[in-house]
């Protein structure tokens, strides 16, 4: 039986953030924020920079059913009414800066559909940004990433959330993804398919240029299969101050029939 999902993934930029204009500090962006989501009407959701104080705020104000899962900053928020847990996975995707070993979090949930009993690996990470030789260690991280999977049982069906720092098609994140058999919205779905796609992921808390700037994406195993993808806008275009310095990325999937050829 084929299993539908309606799915986000969103950078939230942690509370504990500095920032030196009130507009954009959690407690004032909190309201705009869960609404962006209520708008979106995702049952599953990817959230990177988000705290577990965040977590908790969010799944309150989308309502009683929600809830979320991970300890680190990547977190899974999940329609309690819509899915059931059955395994879940976290790490850390190691890397080395000013000397020091750092990780950056990966969280996995397997969630199935009480509707169909139909499952999927639901996986969230944020790769590295701001330092020296940053696309090399991305390009460690995403293959690090893709063995914690593949370690996985019933890793087939994947649904892949992250703020990965990198655009799409030639990159190499995204490359590397794409040769162990995950592609990109952009790579898996035609242009009309994908609304608003000249627009950025990442807003800077500035109204949204259209420049193509994907850095977050949702990826897909090849037994997965997305029929319709949107970056869904954040900035303040949309809301009285910006919910977020990213915009989401979001996708409508299915899975739980043979992968197209």
């Amino acid at each position: 039986m084929t299993t539908r999902a309606r799915v986000l993934t969103l950078n939230c930029r942690n509370e504990n953030a500095m920032e030196l204009f009130p507009s954009r500090r959690w407690t004032r962006r909190r309201p705009h924020l869960i609404k962006f989501i209520k708008d979106c009407a995702p049952s599953v959701i990817g959230v990177q920079e988000c705290t577990n104080n965040m977590a908790a705020q969010i799944t309150e104000g989308l309502g009683p059913n929600w809830t979320f899962w991970g300890s680190g900053t990547a977190k899974i928020i999940w329609d309690a009414v819509k899915w059931v847990a059955l395994d879940q996975f976290q790490a850390g995707l190691p890397y080395r800066h000013l000397g020091l070993t750092r990780q950056r979090p990966i969280t996995m949930l397997k969630l199935q559909s009480i509707k169909t009993g139909e499952f999927a690996w639901f996986v969230d990470t944020h790769l590295v940004v701001n330092i020296p030789d940053e696309e090399p260690i991305r390009q460690q991280q995403i293959r690090h990433a893709i063995t914690l999977i593949e370690e996985r049982p019933d890793h087939e069906r994947v649904i892949f959330f992250g703020d990965f720092n990198s655009v799409p098609t030639d990159a190499s994140v995204r490359k590397i993804a794409s040769n162990a058999g995950y592609r990109h919205l952009r790579a898996k779905l035609s242009p009309t398919m994908i609304t608003r796609r000249t627009y950025n992921t990442f807003n800077g808390w500035k109204i949204t240029k259209r420049e193509s700037r994907w850095i977050d994406d949702v990826l897909t195993s090849s037994a997965v299969k997305p029929y319709t993808a949107a970056i869904m806008l954040t900035d303040s275009t949309k809301f009285p101050i910006a919910a977020s310095d990213h915009n989401g990325v979001f996708a409508k999937v299915q899975f739980g029939l043979p992968p197209s050829p």
